[in-house]
């Protein structure tokens, strides 16, 4: 299913929209651009890898609107290439989309994050204390 995907038609996409060559994402890329729905395993026996990892890498590094719902993972259409060719603003509006839904995800997962501070730091003081007896002892 790999090699169907000809080198031309990712040089469409442009160099920064795709992953090295061979690397877990880029295999996992050439198969959803075939367009078709894929299950989680499916993709794992066809990558010789995990899913998530490239899936983010996809979505975030590259811009890939990929989406998973009832147990399928696929591409947005927009992103599909029609007889052979590349639709540039079709694909550049996905692109656009993935991008700020990944940021926008990242911000809140970084705020949640920020706000673990303050008990982290209550925690670290907790087990430097609990440490010190212990040595005490």
């Amino acid at each position: 299913m790999i090699n169907e995907i000809k080198a031309d038609l990712l040089l469409q996409y442009g160099s920064e929209k795709i992953p090295s060559v061979n690397s877990i994402p880029y295999k996992l890329l050439l198969i959803l651009l075939t367009g078709e729905k894929h299950t989680r395993p499916e993709l794992e026996r066809e990558i010789d890898g995990t899913v998530n990892n490239a899936i983010t890498r996809l979505r975030g590094e590259y811009h890939w609107l990929v989406y998973f719902n009832d147990g399928y993972w696929w591409l947005d259409e927009r992103h599909l290439p029609i007889n052979g060719l590349v639709c540039s603003k079709a694909n550049a509006k996905a692109s656009a989309e993935a991008y700020v839904r990944y940021a926008t995800k990242s911000k809140k997962q970084a705020e949640r994050e920020a706000r673990r501070i303050p008990k982290a730091d209550i925690n670290v003081q907790k087990a430097v204390k609990v440490k010190q007896e212990v040595n005490a002892e």
